[in-house]
């Protein structure tokens, strides 16, 4: 069991170092963080975490506005097996995802649309809805509807 985890694993690694974008890919990576607990993480449409566009730096950090950074870049990598063969996909520091869906033809969907972006999902209280500052309503608005 555990030999086989090193080998998807191994595999996995492989995979995405040698990975290539296909020709004719577009991106359209759109940025943004989430703020839970004491954490701050970036996420990115295009399958990356845990990396700071803005500065280009690390991105995962823990307690939020302390400066100590858990993770420069990561991303999701999942496997699994097929017929006694090794699947696996994700992401991990260089970003291989486009953003947006794979059209019934086949083709990839335009990735600039503004629906492929990364969305925020928050605790509300419609208590606090009139405290809440004009932006503040834009972005839960903008993420909920």
């Amino acid at each position: 069991m555990f030999t086989r985890f090193l080998s998807v694993l191994l595999i996995a690694l492989t995979a995405t170092l040698t990975a290539q974008q296909p020709a004719g890919t577009m991106t359209n990576d759109h940025w943004d963080f989430i703020g839970v607990n004491r954490l701050l993480m970036w996420m990115g449409n295009n399958g990356g975490m845990a990396h700071d566009p803005v500065a280009s730096g690390p991105g995962l950090e823990w307690p939020r506005g302390s400066g100590r950074y858990l993770a420069f870049a990561q991303g999701l990598v999942w496997g699994g097996q097929s017929n006694l063969m090794p699947h696996v996909g994700g992401a991990t520091y260089r970003y291989g995802w486009q953003a947006g869906r794979i059209l019934p033809d086949g083709t990839p969907a335009d990735p600039s649309d503004p629906a492929n972006r990364v969305y925020r999902v928050r605790r509300f209280d419609a208590a606090t809805w009139p405290a809440l500052s004009q932006t503040e309503r834009a972005l839960f608005l903008r993420d909920l509807v």
